[in-house]
């Protein structure tokens, strides 16, 4: 089989006899990671990367030599599968920090005021506007490096040793490589008109089209006119590779699309959005929950009042295993607040993980058992509306440090648009210096969702509502003040 600019006989015996899924742990099927596998690597060989041998490599002044690593996932399901392999390199910080290396990554929350704009707004005039999701395939690809960087050739390659390759395109895994892509595609938007926000340099928006924009990665996440988005996509797919989805009701578009692992899907009621589910299987499975008897609430009454440092510490293993679910559960909560609270909780015994911890953990895994799916519907509704945001808090709710917890929510109309828990840094000393806290955070927040809303081509405005008279009339107190 041609190799691309090298010629390259793929064999049987240079291949593993399983493949695993880099976040799931599941076997893939043999047959379609290869195929992916030799996708990947016919696509180095032509545009990512040339050979060279370790001799001729340590003639170049300055050079990096790093490993490379296979990333193998199914980013579809068991029925429809999308096996996808990535040649990714390992370089590893030996330098300390280097802020020139580093990438912006807009909040979740932006994502969520386009489709909340989208699902309030869905008409300029008589002008439809429209979703659409572009995928820049091999994004990273798209940059030139700046530094000499070779990488150790992959086993399946079956290239002799001492064979090396230099990178001539950005790859995956190298320390600045995302904010070489990141510098690309903002280059490319503002030579067409595009201003990058304020509040987040991923979010851009243009003023003449009325299109806003998200980048997250190589994902575009783009709300405007249909014309508008159709120029942009033109635009896009003559510079790189591209995927376009747009999601509407008509038989021949798309009525769900995958985004960042989540699920974004049209409905009669309005635009539907659901968490990755695998995150909950995978937390079953580890946690051994298999066909448990479910519980409706993540925590109840014992383990609330439970308190750390209390019982055996868990071995190594045990502890590494806590470790990696409860980071699961984080990503998890980001999308799900009926488990934040509870995963806050557990992640404070993350340090120290003892016996009673799993117990609270496997608690909170018979809570994901019985609620399978959390979906979050932004109905159909009329502008312009505003934000509001609701704000508690609980006084001295941990029994060891008497610290508070921040709770809030902010909609905009029916659009739950974010949600939080948090431990409170300072100890309150009544529920009313409790309940400011709680209120000053809500509003910082607001304050932050305003701002994206104005990069992103929405005049926002926002009311923070609290149930504490002791923090609303303190606040009234100090504004009557400045």
């Amino acid at each position: 089989m041609n190799g691309g600019k090298v010629s390259i006989k793929y064999q049987e015996c240079n291949f593993r006899d399983k493949y695993l899924d880099e976040y799931t742990g599941e076997i893939l099927p043999k047959p379609l990671i290869r195929n992916a596998i030799e996708d990947e690597l016919n696509y180095f060989n032509e545009k990512v990367w040339r050979l060279a041998t370790k001799e001729e490599m340590e003639q170049i002044p300055g050079y990096i030599l790093v490993r490379s690593r296979w990333v193998f996932c199914n980013k579809g399901d068991a029925d429809e599968p999308d096996e996808r392999a990535r040649l990714v390199s390992c370089e590893i910080n030996r330098e300390g920090r280097n802020d020139a290396f580093a990438a912006s990554t807009p909040p979740l929350e932006a994502k969520k005021i386009l489709f909340a704009k989208y699902a309030t707004t869905r008409k300029m005039g008589k002008v439809p506007l429209r979703l659409s999701f572009v995928d820049i395939r091999k994004a990273y690809f798209n940059g030139i490096p700046e530094r000499a960087i070779f990488m150790q050739v992959p086993k399946e390659l079956g290239l002799p040793p001492g064979t090396v390759a230099r990178q001539v395109r950005c790859v995956y895994g190298t320390r600045d490589a995302g904010k070489i892509w990141e510098d690309t595609y903002t280059q490319v938007l503002h030579n067409i008109g595009f201003v990058a926000g304020e509040s987040n340099p991923c979010i851009f928006y243009h003023k003449v089209k009325d299109i806003s924009v998200v980048v997250h990665g190589d994902d575009f996440t783009v709300s405007g006119p249909e014309r508008s988005l159709e120029w942009l996509k033109d635009f896009l797919k003559a510079r790189w590779d591209v995927k376009a989805t747009t999601l509407r009701q008509e038989s021949h578009q798309a009525k769900e699309v995958r985004v960042l692992n989540r699920s974004i899907g049209w409905a009669a009621q309005g635009i539907e959005y659901e968490a990755d589910p695998r995150h909950r299987q995978v937390i079953i499975r580890e946690l051994g929950l298999e066909g448990c008897t479910p519980v409706t609430t993540p925590f109840g009454p014992q383990e609330q009042g439970s308190l750390q440092d209390e019982g055996e510490l868990l071995s190594g293993p045990e502890a590494t295993k806590f470790r990696a679910i409860v980071a699961r559960l984080n990503y998890l909560a980001a999308d799900r607040p009926d488990i934040q609270w509870a995963t806050k909780e557990v992640s404070k015994r993350m340090a120290n993980p003892r016996k009673p911890d799993w117990q609270l953990l496997k608690r909170l895994g018979r809570y994901l058992a019985g609620s399978a799916r959390a979906v979050q519907t932004l109905e159909w509704q009329q502008g312009p509306i505003g934000l509001s945001t609701y704000v508690d808090s609980d006084w001295a709710g941990d029994k060891k440090t008497c610290k508070s917890t921040s709770g809030g929510m902010i909609f905009r109309g029916a659009h739950l648009l974010k949600s939080w828990s948090t431990n409170q840094q300072i100890v309150a000393l009544s529920s009313g210096e409790a309940e400011l806290y709680a209120q000053t955070k809500g509003a910082a927040q607001t304050l932050g969702m305003i701002s994206m809303g104005a990069d992103l081509g929405e005049q926002l405005n926002g009311t923070v509502y609290s149930d504490s008279s002791a923090a609303v009339s303190y606040t009234h107190l100090r504004a009557h003040e400045t």
